[in-house]
């Protein structure tokens, strides 16, 4: 004779089941979220000093601005009325930079700061971009 009934067995493998997966949705959608917010919260405070005011500040990541130009090549022409005949020309990579200076704390929640911006000409990228100059023919470099 056995101690538990097959019914039996299977309503409180029923109610195991519902229940574990009750708990794994509350964990989900309720505890992990909540976590990862205060995560984000303390990894990210703008103190002096620590990770996320370093990254805010100073961003690490690399931003490439490319810039086309075109070329007209019969500016004579499109003077005596012909339709005009233009060449792209680039990319001419530049590498931009920012840093917040002149940071000053108003209050408890806002900060004001001065954010400069700046262009660094990458000559190796643009060679490598197969930039040909219109006029001179030769690679793009600086001028």
């Amino acid at each position: 004779m056995a101690l538990f009934s097959r019914d039996c067995k299977t309503s409180a493998l029923l109610v195991i089941s519902t229940t574990v997966l009750i708990v794994a949705i509350a964990v989900k959608w309720v505890a992990i979220p909540l976590y990862m917010q205060d995560q984000v919260y303390k990894n990210m405070e703008l103190i002096p000093g620590t990770e996320g005011y370093k990254v805010w500040v100073e961003p690490p990541n690399e931003i490439l601005m490319k810039y086309y130009f075109y070329h007209v090549e019969n500016p004579d022409g499109i003077k005596n009325g012909e339709k005009p005949r233009v060449r792209e020309v680039g990319p001419y990579v530049y590498n931009e930079y920012r840093r917040k200076e002149n940071i000053v704390a108003v209050g408890d929640e806002e900060l004001q700061f001065g954010q400069y911006i700046w262009y660094v000409f990458d000559e190796e990228a643009t060679m490598k971009s197969g930039c040909i100059n219109p006029i001179t023919e030769e690679p793009c470099r600086k001028s």
